[in-house]
């Protein structure tokens, strides 16, 4: 859903340039649209089938960026079918008219959630989600797997044990 005057237009390099600086910075941008309640309405503009089927139990749906996109991603966690699903779109160019079509991961997940917040819980730069659920005192935690870098110092020095093969 998204109200009416919604335009999934993707920026152009230009326009991004021009909107960064059309403004001084912590000012209001007069590039951007101001952020108004939808006076016309709101309309569909994309309809994922299946992601949250339920019966009795609703599902716990919620905002995060977990997949590490530019757009936000919609997180379902779904006890009584034992899912979890997470909605995400891929990143697109500059230029492109429209948002890509949305992806779908699902793996299977247990538990009967009644609460969940998106919450960086590691290193990572990427929220984890905690989750409370029925009969349980401790939340439960879900964390994005860190990305390890390596940063090689000098090109000089020997590659050793497990490192000796990477490339």
């Amino acid at each position: 859903m998204a109200h009416s005057e919604f335009d999934p237009r993707i920026p152009s390099a230009d326009e991004l340039q021009a909107i960064k600086q059309a403004a001084p910075r912590g000012r209001s941008n007069p590039l951007i649209p101001a952020r108004v309640f939808p006076v016309n309405g709101w309309k569909i503009v994309e309809s994922v089938p299946s992601v949250a089927p339920f019966g009795g139990q609703a599902p716990i749906v919620f905002k995060t960026r977990i997949s590490s996109n530019g757009a936000d991603d919609v997180m379902v966690l779904n006890g009584p079918m034992g899912q979890m699903a997470v909605v995400s779109h891929p990143d697109v160019k500059p230029g492109d008219t429209t948002f890509t079509p949305a992806q779908v991961s699902i793996r299977p997940y247990a538990g009967s959630p009644v609460a969940a917040l998106p919450e960086r819980i590691n290193i990572d730069g990427r929220p984890g989600v905690i989750a409370l659920h029925a009969g349980q005192v401790a939340p439960a935690m879900m964390m994005p797997l860190p990305d390890p870098t390596f940063l090689s110092i000098a090109w000089t020095i020997p590659p050793r044990g497990d490192c000796h093969n990477l490339q």
